[in-house]
């Protein structure tokens, strides 16, 4: 692992409040859904009403997650635009009209624990609650496809996996009650009595999860903590082998459902207050804005809305990177709708990738950043039909973590985590 400061020197952290975002008078909300278990049909067309949190695409073959209208309107069109997270979606136009069932009034507080974890899990499904530990799954869905061989812990990340992100660690430190509710709801649903927090060390955090412990002694807490700038300790396979080195949680396997802080707090806005997943957190910064901030931002707004809750530009921003510096993904289009998986956006002014790939330059720094100290110039050489590598390096390419520091460093550009992921897919079809 490395210290992730050596590569964001500068980083700031989410502070403050979480400020509402004002309601866009025009939503464009994806609905056929993406990732792993999250597929989803609209329900609804052009010219039809929709009331805020109603259905407007259900379920579709192996998912069970459904998507929500974040505001009341009418249907104005279904197009197929570009995603926050660089796919593109049919997506539903809402305009804005009617009044709201949710924003404004006061969610009563439901007695879960008197649900069965059916229950539970369907209301999971029909609040369309993401897990967005790695990639986006439908939670729903990961919960009933537990094996039973598995230990039956939920583990719960409370940090950022790409630490620029922040909004993981902004909400476990400041909204603590409501992370550790929603897992002990994960939990009832998943029917399991052990959860794994792995958490900074922070004294106000650990005096609400030692009062949390004892309202909820059916549950075996047990907390680990981490190092905030090691990176990339928050993928499951980096998790996995620090546990074992610090020799905690041996009982811990792949196969057991890990979670985050947005996953836990979607969960507990969902079955404990009744609302569906209509809003994002989302941490919106860089040094192009004239000030950043935490937003609460309705499903389908445009990322031009964010920048004037901001205050507006300062400076032209070079990019716009959604969900990280260091494993995000740039978009090109303030018209950019965010989504529930939308984490963070940055506006920096210097260009933290290069647009243009070009050739390896041979710097060796993917090698040198590496975790698993694999060669992925070697293996993307390889891949490119330029210089074949030794079947060595190629077997290697099954130890990358996912981490995606390779891509983060490389001056060209070149795309070194993706060609590792294909000669990994080559290799087990073989």
């Amino acid at each position: 692992m490395i210290d992730i400061f050596k590569i964001l020197p500068n980083n700031k952290y989410p502070e403050g409040d979480i400020i509402s975002a004002c309601i866009p008078a025009e939503v464009c909300i994806p609905v056929t859904g993406a990732g792993k278990n999250i597929s989803a049909k609209p329900v609804i067309s052009t010219g039809d009403c929709v009331r805020e949190g109603q259905e407007i695409a259900s379920p579709w073959e192996n998912s069970e997650i459904s998507i929500c209208s974040s505001i009341p309107g009418e249907v104005t069109g279904m197009r197929t635009k570009l995603s926050s997270d660089g796919i593109f979606k049919l997506s539903a136009e809402v305009k804005l009209q009617g009044s709201f069932s949710f924003l404004g009034k006061e969610q009563a507080v439901k007695n879960w624990r008197e649900f069965s974890s059916g229950q539970l899990c369907r209301q999971l499904a029909q609040s369309g609650v993401v897990n967005t530990f790695d990639k986006p799954e439908s939670l729903s869905t990961q919960i009933k496809q537990v094996s039973d061989s598995a230990g039956k812990i939920l583990c719960v990340r409370m940090f950022d996996r790409d630490p620029s992100v922040g909004v993981d660690s902004y909400l476990a430190e400041n909204y603590t009650r409501e992370i550790l509710e929603g897992a002990a709801v994960i939990c009832a649903a998943a029917g399991f009595s052990k959860i794994l927090l792995l958490c900074k060390k922070r004294k106000q955090q650990s005096e609400v999860i030692s009062e949390f412990q004892q309202s909820y002694s059916h549950i075996e807490i047990s907390t680990v903590p981490v190092p905030g700038n090691k990176y990339p300790l928050g993928w499951k396979q980096e998790i996995l082998k620090f546990l074992k080195k610090k020799s905690v949680c041996p009982d811990l396997t792949p196969a057991d459902i890990y979670i985050d802080s947005t996953t836990a707090y979607a969960a507990y806005h969902a079955v404990v207050r009744g609302k569906p997943c209509m809003d994002s957190v989302v941490y919106v910064t860089g040094a192009a804005l004239s000030k950043s901030g935490v937003f609460l931002v309705k499903e389908g707004t445009s990322i031009s809305s964010l920048v004037e809750e901001c205050g507006g530009f300062i400076k032209n921003p070079v990019q716009i990177i959604v969900n990280g510096l260091i494993s995000g993904n740039s978009v090109f289009d303030l018209s950019t709708p965010v989504t529930r998986t939308t984490k963070s956006i940055h506006f920096p002014i210097k260009r933290e990738k290069p647009l243009q790939m070009q050739e390896c330059i041979r710097c060796g720094k993917c090698r040198q950043i590496c975790p698993e100290s694999l060669a992925p110039d070697i293996l993307y050489e390889h891949l490119c039909g330029a210089v074949p590598a030794n079947p060595v390096y190629l077997q290697t390419a099954g130890l990358c973590s996912s981490c995606m520091l390779c891509n983060a460093v490389c001056p060209a550009r070149l795309p070194l985590y993706q060609t590792v992921c294909c000669i990994k897919e080559q290799s087990r079809e073989r």
